[in-house]
């Protein structure tokens, strides 16, 4: 699975929560920070839905764990660099 792929997991994963199709979720979305339109608990349900999804792929990796949250640059600041994180640890 490449990255455009995991991202686009992703946007279906927020629309499913927001329940709307009128949220832009773009690469450069902020997840973390005073910029970004979710907050913790959102992060937690979204990371656990694409977990979900990726294991019906097939993909049966943990995104909330001990090594993405010992990383110099967090994973979870963009939806581009949360993609970039599972791309890895599922080729990994």
């Amino acid at each position: 699975m490449n990255k455009q792929a995991v991202i686009k997991l992703i946007r279906l994963v927020i629309a499913d929560m927001t329940l709307s199709d009128n949220i832009i979720v773009e690469e450069d979305t902020p997840l973390i920070g005073i910029s970004s339109q979710f907050d913790s608990m959102d992060l937690v349900m979204m990371t656990a839905m694409v977990e979900q999804e990726l294991e019906g792929q097939g993909h049966d990796i943990s995104i909330m764990s001990d090594k993405a949250f010992s990383l110099k640059n967090s994973p979870f600041r963009t939806v581009g660099t949360l993609a970039e994180y599972i791309e890895s640890e599922i080729n990994a």
